[in-house]
């Protein structure tokens, strides 16, 4: 593999990132088709990509699917808890503080299952895709909304709050406390298979 051009060896490393250490052999096996392709070189370590994501879909397509609708299950948890916790709030039995942490703990918890289950490495590109679905999504849907007149500056800017904090530390917070959560999981996972052997 040492012939090959930094590009190619980044996509067979992420073919075998995304094909998990049970296909090492086949990952093993394509990084030295790649290094015999030559100029084609690039091309094969694609196919190697795709043939991969085929064939850890495949074989964990229930998990795959549940982790690519997790961030959007978890969008949708203030909006279901909405009206209970208006009502609760109303009858003085929950505090304010109560609106935010209710869905909070709950997508708190989905991401640390997330974590947990993970197989083996740790979910970077489900990391990714969180922070996109999660902390990203929102701003360019706004923005889209707004007719390009959104801009971070305006979005960070000194009126607006996310989580009933200024915009930026809201913002870092959210990130932060979502990425601990899937650290904490992977790591209490990782300690389950250890004492599973």
């Amino acid at each position: 593999m040492s012939g090959l051009n930094p590009f190619t060896r980044a996509l067979l490393r992420i073919a075998d990132w995304i094909a998990g250490e049970s296909e090492a052999e086949w990952t093993a096996a394509m990084a030295a088709e790649t290094d015999a392709a030559g100029a084609q070189g690039l091309g094969w370590a694609l196919g190697c990509v795709c043939a991969a994501f085929i064939m850890r879909l495949r074989k964990d397509w229930k998990r795959m699917a549940l982790l690519l609708a997790l961030p959007f299950m978890i969008n949708a948890l203030p909006i279901a808890f909405f009206f209970p916790m208006v009502r609760l709030m109303d009858a003085g039995w929950l505090p304010s503080w109560g609106f935010i942490a209710l869905p909070l703990f709950g997508s708190l918890a989905i991401i640390f299952w997330a974590g947990w289950s993970a197989p083996g490495r740790f979910p970077t590109a489900f990391a990714l895709y969180l922070v996109f679905i999660l902390e990203l999504l929102p701003f360019l849907a706004l923005q889209r909304l707004s007719g390009g007149e959104l801009t971070l500056a305006t979005y960070f800017g000194p009126t607006t709050t996310i989580w009933m904090m200024p915009a930026l530390w809201g913002f870092l917070v959210s990130l932060l406390t979502y990425l601990a959560a899937l650290v904490l999981g992977y790591k209490a996972g990782c300690k389950r298979r250890l004492e599973n052997g």
